[in-house]
């Protein structure tokens, strides 16, 4: 039993600590964000925190830190989160089965993600670039509001409390888990870095450790990078068989119909996809269904899916942008609209 928990709380801790790394590789890459006030202290009292979070319970409290390291740059930050996020991962993985660390570890994937909504939410007033949320497993979700624009993770240390009868259903193997995981993130970066075929390889191999809806989707949208389409469709239709209440696929399967200019296929989609419970990217089947109307001169319902767009992401420039530029457009009863050129897959 002990040993079920401990897996299911080492795939909650690897979806926490690869969100908030993939956070703090952003704000590394990125001057505007790396030199920012607000974005500065937040790291720094991130680390700090985590600091105190792991001697405290783990370590000894009567370890300290230097005056050097406690203003650490965002690299300096990264690179600290890193190396102590493989301590936890190794005191997971020798299976000390202890309330102690069980409880512990809840908590620290808690203050990564108090952290990650904050530093997360900075990254969209600055910047238009997407960050993928983590997967919702035991993790729960509170939704975005007016103020919050990044909805807050959490882990319930009650959700780890599953009847034993139960625990086959969540007894992956956290090896496999944890692989799968791995090859998700350098599929990530590798997609990043625009080299798709790489991209796609480690993708195929995610698939071998664990062919979730996710995982092939993210083949399906790789094999489109590459030029590949039918083989796209192909793993979205894969996807909504194994998840029909998993977004995205429904939403790229959208896409590839709008490059065709299959308008009203894609909207279809689009519908469909905006229906799916599983949706962290909200925005993007309304951003799309926009550009589908624009495409068809229906102005009026490209501006109203624009609009249901900015709800879930509010902070979003360019869409802000483009709203107002067709809100220009439409009293002036030009023809020329300008709208997004590139809305994301997923």
């Amino acid at each position: 039993m002990k040993k079920t928990k401990t897996n299911l709380l080492f795939a909650e801790f690897i979806n926490a600590s690869g969100y908030q790394e993939r956070i703090l590789q952003a704000i590394v890459h990125y001057s505007s964000l790396s030199s920012d006030v607000n974005v500065l202290n937040l790291c720094v009292r991130m680390h700090g925190d985590l600091f105190i979070l792991l001697t405290d319970n783990i370590l000894s409290k009567n370890l300290h830190l230097t005056e050097e390291n406690q203003n650490p740059s965002p690299k300096e930050t990264l690179h600290h989160f890193q190396s102590s996020m493989k301590l936890v991962e190794y005191l997971l993985k020798m299976n000390l089965h202890t309330e102690y660390l069980i409880k512990t570890v809840t908590k620290l994937i808690n203050l990564i993600y108090q952290y990650a909504q904050l530093l997360h939410e900075e990254i969209l007033k600055k910047t238009n670039l997407t960050i993928d949320y983590p997967r919702v497993n035991l993790t729960q979700m509170k939704e975005p509001t007016q103020k919050r624009a990044v909805p807050l993770f959490f882990l319930d240390d009650q959700s780890l409390q599953i009847d034993e009868f139960q625990t086959p259903v969540f007894s992956l193997d956290f090896r496999r888990i944890d692989r799968c995981t791995e090859l998700i993130k350098d599929g990530h970066q590798k997609i990043f870095e625009k080299k798709y075929p790489e991209a796609l390889e480690l993708f195929l191999k995610a698939a071998n450790y664990n062919a979730t809806a996710e995982v092939l989707t993210l083949i399906g949208w790789s094999y489109s990078l590459t030029g590949n389409i039918p083989k796209a469709r192909e793993y979205c239709l894969k996807a909504i068989k194994i998840d029909p209440d998993f977004g995205p696929p429904y939403n790229d399967m959208g896409n590839y119909l709008l490059t065709e200019n299959r308008l009203d296929e894609s909207l279809k989609w689009f519908d469909l996809a905006k229906k799916c419970r599983n949706y962290q990217h909200r925005e993007y089947p309304f951003i799309n269904a926009g550009k589908a109307y624009i495409n068809k001169k229906e102005f009026e319902k490209a501006l109203m899916e624009f609009e249901k767009a900015l709800t879930f992401t509010p902070y979003n420039k360019e869409l802000t942008e483009t709203i107002n530029r067709l809100k220009s457009s439409l009293k002036h009863t030009t023809n020329s609209v300008t709208f997004l050129e590139d809305a994301p897959l997923q």
